[in-house]
């Protein structure tokens, strides 16, 4: 390609420019290009091809002993494994608290201390009962502590003093105590105006004494 540019150049007229700038730069690119071309074929002239294939086959022969051994070489028996077993679940004798034993002491419950109207209830009883059995002495105490009770100002306009009193005239009509016996009757309708004389205390010497007591 250059000699065929160079006839070209000593062609020109005389007072023109000897290169044209573009045949320059043509010919300056082609210089790289056939040197590098050059120097290709070469360098594949010089390889030694025979070596090259005798590296490859030994390296292939190398890997194929190794995959060989690896291969051969025996392998690990498999782990026996046990048979999964279920966690066995607690008992509900187990699972349920544990409840101590505790000692309690016996409670004592102290009885409840009578009132004073229950009090009177039950000696105004006894006397009526001891004077049915004829123990007069007996049922004459009974009243006079019912009538020392009567005395407190808690109960002392409480009907139950009323049928205290009317009882003890009562009692003391039948022993031939009458102006007594009309004081107490004379205190009972103090206390309750409506009072009677029962029929267990309905007797000639208490109903005497009652009718003084009404005058």
């Amino acid at each position: 390609m250059s000699c065929a540019i160079l006839p070209r150049l000593r062609t020109r007229p005389t007072g023109t420019r000897l290169f044209d700038p573009r045949e320059v730069a043509t010919i300056i690119d082609l210089f790289p290009k056939q040197r590098a071309r050059r120097h290709a074929v070469n360098a594949a002239r010089r390889i030694d091809w025979l070596r090259v294939v005798s590296v490859t086959a030994l390296a292939a022969g190398v890997c194929v002993m190794a995959a060989a051994a690896v291969a051969a070489r025996p392998q690990p028996a498999p782990l026996c494994r046990e048979p999964a077993v279920a966690p066995a679940l607690p008992s509900p004798a187990a699972a349920a608290p544990r409840i101590e034993a505790v000692s309690l002491d016996p409670v004592v419950i102290a009885p409840r201390r009578p009132g004073v109207r229950e009090v009177l209830i039950g000696l105004n009883r006894a006397a009526l009962v001891a004077q049915r059995q004829g123990r007069l002495p007996v049922a004459m105490e009974s009243l006079a502590r019912a009538r020392q009770l009567c005395t407190r100002p808690a109960v002392a306009w409480d009907p139950l003093c009323a049928r205290t009193h009317l009882n003890t005239g009562a009692l003391l009509a039948g022993q031939g105590q009458d102006d007594l016996a009309v004081k107490h009757f004379r205190i009972a309708r103090a206390i309750q105006h409506d009072i009677s004389l029962p029929p267990r205390l309905i007797g000639a010497e208490s109903v005497a004494a009652f009718a003084e007591a009404l005058r």
